[in-house]
């Protein structure tokens, strides 16, 4: 309560182990870098910044190609607006990806069930794996859902 959804997502990350984060910002990105700046996990994490203007138009997928260039390694892809307990962060961030998958993600396959009196951004979240060839295309997921782009 009393600050805004990002600094949570961005508290639960830091606790998880993660201390580099790469924020993708478009419209309204100079007062959420000046709100964050005045938040203690700002101080926390290394916080870098892909700015692509109040004006940036084309979309979220477009978005976090433009911050490929800031990702040297293994990283964490999350919204701004989900927050996901340290637990499932400190899980991914120590999951090793087999060869034979380019992605962990988690993913959402019941929403109405878990929902139910909770606002629509509400995730839910079970750890667990998947056959690499159930009908999905495989990964680690459950009944989760969620992606910002975090390095640890």
């Amino acid at each position: 309560g009393g600050q805004p959804v990002l600094a949570h997502v961005l508290s639960q990350l830091h606790a998880g182990g993660v201390r580099r984060v790469v924020l993708v910002l478009g419209r309204h990105g100079d007062a959420i870098r000046a709100a964050l700046g005045r938040h203690p996990v700002a101080a926390q994490l290394a916080l870098e910044c892909v700015d692509l203007g109040a004006t940036y138009s084309e979309g979220h997928a477009p978005s976090l190609l433009r911050a490929r260039g800031w990702l040297d390694g293994p990283f964490l892809l999350c919204t701004a607006d989900h927050i996901f307990d340290a637990h499932v962060v400190r899980q991914f961030a120590v999951a090793s990806l087999p060869a034979s998958l380019d992605a962990i993600a988690l993913v959402e396959t019941d929403i109405a069930s878990h929902q139910r009196g909770l606002p629509a951004t509400t995730v839910r979240v079970k750890l667990g794996r998947a056959a690499a060839d159930d009908e999905h295309g495989g990964g680690s997921g459950g009944d989760g859902g969620g992606g910002g782009a975090g390095g640890s």
